[in-house]
């Protein structure tokens, strides 16, 4: 069941533009959460390292940017899961 919980504050969320998968960051957490509605298992987690400040995907949907309280962006490839596009 797809049911991402409600933002609070400090929280950040972002809506992929081309598929049905929400990415959200909560409660000064260093982890980032991909939700998808038609992923039975529940959401993907991932660990970013830093407080997550900002959340944006890439207009062709294939990049998220994490913005992080240091100050840096971090470029998550979703088809790999990796860092550094």
């Amino acid at each position: 069941m797809f049911a991402p919980p409600f933002p609070k504050p400090g929280s950040c969320v972002a809506a992929s533009p081309v598929e049905i998968l929400l990415a959200s960051a909560h409660d000064a957490r260093t982890v980032v959460f991909l939700w998808s509605p038609l992923d039975a298992a529940g959401p993907r987690v991932v660990e970013v390292g830093e407080v997550v400040s900002s959340l944006a995907f890439r207009p062709d949907g294939e990049v998220l940017a994490i913005g992080t309280r240091d100050g840096a962006v971090r470029l998550l490839d979703l088809s790999s899961g990796r860092f550094g596009v």
